[in-house]
């Protein structure tokens, strides 16, 4: 969650300031990338939802796994790449980690669902950690950015989220019970 607020809230700084676009360039790819993640998600949904033959709880995680490990490394990627060649390269690898983010195929239904009786606690909890993700990814960049066309600064916030990501996806596939 705190990947995707940072990536939909700084992503058109980075574009301007550190991939050196134009701002009309930089809108348009800003946009392009985020409006990308609706029909991603509802496809992902979708496809989900069709594979009734596969337990809830192994499709939660396998879904988890691209959304959350996957785009770790994706954002680990970027941090790597940091501004190099014409900038389309980093462009790309902001549309695959904000689209495989959109692959947790409706993480709130299938919480909801696994958990019954205990709905309304899985409800606040999303809800819960969304308003944390709206503190933490700024928070995460004040942290590490004080210049802002500096690649090497914007290297250490993917460099964060990305083994943040990676980290819990990790965790998660270990976890008992």
């Amino acid at each position: 969650m705190t990947a995707a607020t940072l990536l939909v809230t700084f992503m058109p700084l980075y574009y301007h300031k550190v991939l050196h676009f134009d701002v009309f360039t930089t809108g348009i790819l800003s946009t392009f990338t985020t409006l990308l993640h609706v029909p991603i998600k509802s496809i992902s949904g979708s496809f989900c939802d069709s594979l009734s033959w596969i337990p809830l709880h192994v499709k939660v995680q396998a879904c988890n796994f691209i959304a959350v490990g996957f785009a770790g490394i994706c954002c680990l990627m970027i941090g790597i790449v940091k501004a190099t060649g014409d900038g389309y390269f980093g462009v790309t690898l902001f549309g695959v980690v904000y689209c495989t983010i959109a692959v947790n195929s409706g993480h709130s239904k299938t919480g909801k669902m696994a958990s019954r009786q205990y709905a309304h606690f899985v409800s606040s909890t999303i809800h819960d950690i969304k308003c944390a993700a709206l503190v933490a990814a700024p928070a995460s960049w004040a942290m590490f950015v004080q210049d802002e066309p500096d690649a090497a600064e914007w290297s250490y916030v993917f460099y964060l989220n990305g083994a943040m990501l990676t980290a819990i996806s990790v965790l998660q596939k270990y976890k008992k019970g």
